[in-house]
C-alpha cells in the first residue's frame, strides 16, 4: 500500500464529501499540497467513492486504480530534476493547483459542456500535464540537442513526454480505453498546454464561441428560459442545462483544452498572496535555467536572464500582453468565474506596476512548496 493510501481507512465519510470545498476559486494550493494528509484529502474529495456517488467517474477504473495512477504521477513529479534547475514552479504543487482550478471551472459551469467521463479526463490531464517536468523548458532541450527533444522532433517536447508517461497507465488501469473520447480529450488537453500553441488555441476557441452561444441559447429556450448574450451562468447549472450531446467530441475537447490552458497559467489571476508566491517560484526557475544556459554557452531563453529580467516587470508584462485578453475570452464562456479572474488580474497588474514605479529593487522572497509538495533543492551540473 502506498504512503498516500495507508490512512485511507481512517478517513471519515465526511472527508469524502469535500468537492464543494475543493472547488473554491481562492483555495490555497500550497496548503493542500503541504502534507501527505492534505494531499490525500484532495484525492478522496475528487475520486473517492462517495456514498452519494458525487465523485468523478471513470469508464472502468476502480478507486484503487485511480490511486495507483495518482501515486505514479506524483512520484514522476517528485523524482524529475534537471541538474542546474531550481524547480520551484513546475512541481507537484503546480499539478494540484491546475487540477483544483480545473475542478473549480467545471463546478462553475464547465461541466454543462462535458459528459461525466470527459470531466474526469480533464482533471486527470490537469494532474498529469507536467509529470516528469525537470525544471527547464522545451527550448533548453532543443538547444542542447537532448535525446528527449530528438525523440519528439523538437516539438512540444515535455508535453509529449507527459502524455507518453500517463496514457499507457490510463489504459492499463482500465480508467479509459485507448481512443475513447475521454482518453483522447486527456491527450488533447495536455498537448495544448504548450505555450507555443497559445495563439492557435485562442483562434480556435474564438471561432467556436458563436456556435457555443447559439447552442446554449437554443437549449435555454427549450427549457423555457430567456436567451442571453452571456455564457454559462449559475442559473443554467441550476436548471440542469446539458450541452454535452450538442457538440462533437472534437469541440468538447477543444473547450476542455481551453479551460485547462487557462487553469495552467491562472496563478496571476488568483489572490495576491498566492499570485506573488507563485511569481517568485517561477522567476527562480527561469533564472536558474538562464544561469545554466550561460554556463553551457547557449542562448539565454526569454525571461531567463537574472541580470536584466526583474520580477515585477516580467509579471506585469505577462498579465498585460497575455492574460488580460485570454481571461476576457474565458469570461465569454463562464462569465461569473471569468469576471473574478479578470478582476484579480487588474488588481495584480496594478500592484506589480506600483513595484515597477517605485524604482527600488523588488525583494524576491522565495517560498517553494514543501518537500512532499515537490520541492527539491537544486543539484549541480558539475
Amino acid at each position: 500500500m502506498s504512503a498516500l493510501a495507508q490512512d485511507n481507512e481512517k478517513q471519515l465519510v465526511g472527508e469524502r464529501s469535500v468537492r464543494a470545498e475543493l472547488a473554491q476559486r481562492d483555495i490555497d494550493p500550497f496548503a493542500l499540497s503541504e502534507t501527505l494528509e492534505t494531499q490525500n484529502k484532495v484525492f478522496l474529495g475528487l475520486f473517492g467513492k462517495d456514498s452519494d456517488g458525487a465523485n468523478y467517474e471513470t469508464a472502468g477504473g476502480s478507486e484503487d486504480s485511480l490511486r495507483k495512477f495518482w501515486d505514479a504521477v506524483r512520484a514522476g513529479y517528485l523524482e524529475a530534476l534537471e541538474p542546474g534547475a531550481c524547480k520551484g514552479y513546475h512541481t507537484y504543487t503546480h499539478a494540484l493547483d491546475v487540477m483544483l482550478t480545473s475542478h473549480s471551472m467545471l463546478s462553475a459551469g464547465g461541466s454543462v459542456v462535458l459528459p461525466k467521463h470527459e470531466q474526469t479526463g480533464m482533471l486527470l490531464a490537469a494532474y498529469a500535464h507536467d509529470v516528469l517536468h525537470p525544471g527547464m523548458n522545451n527550448m533548453f532541450y532543443v538547444n542542447t540537442k537532448a535525446p528527449v527533444a530528438l525523440k519528439y522532433d523538437n516539438k512540444s517536447v515535455l508535453e509529449l513526454q507527459s502524455i507518453d508517461f500517463a496514457m499507457p497507465m490510463v489504459e492499463k488501469l482500465n480508467i479509459f480505453e485507448e481512443n475513447s473520447e475521454a482518453y483522447n480529450l486527456i491527450v488533447d488537453c495536455i498537448k495544448w498546454t504548450d505555450m507555443s500553441l497559445h495563439k492557435d488555441l485562442v483562434g480556435k476557441i474564438e471561432a467556436f464561441h458563436g456556435k457555443f452561444l447559439a447552442t446554449l441559447n437554443e437549449v435555454r429556450t427549450e427549457k423555457g428560459m430567456e436567451a442571453k448574450e452571456c455564457g454559462i451562468c449559475q442559473e443554467d447549472v441550476d436548471k440542469g442545462i446539458d450541452l454535452g450531446g450538442r457538440f462533437t467530441s472534437e469541440e468538447r475537447s477543444l473547450f476542455a483544452s481551453f479551460m485547462m490552458h487557462c487553469a495552467d497559467i491562472s496563478n496571476c489571476a488568483k489572490g495576491w498572496s498566492v499570485t506573488e508566491r507563485w511569481a517568485v517560484c517561477i522567476m527562480n526557475e527561469f533564472w536558474s535555467q538562464g544561469d545554466t544556459e550561460k554556463a553551457l554557452g547557449l542562448p539565454v531563453s526569454f525571461n531567463c536572464d537574472r541580470e536584466s529580467v526583474e520580477t515585477p516587470k516580467c509579471q506585469w508584462g505577462f498579465i498585460t500582453f497575455m492574460l488580460i485578453d485570454l481571461f476576457k475570452l474565458f469570461e465569454r464562456f463562464l462569465p461569473e468565474l471569468g469576471k473574478w479572474y479578470s478582476d484579480n488580474l487588474v488588481k495584480n497588474q496594478s500592484i506589480w506596476k506600483e513595484f515597477m514605479d517605485k524604482g527600488e529593487p523588488y525583494s524576491n522572497v522565495f517560498r517553494p512548496p514543501s518537500k512532499v509538495g515537490g520541492w527539491k533543492a537544486p543539484i549541480s551540473r558539475e
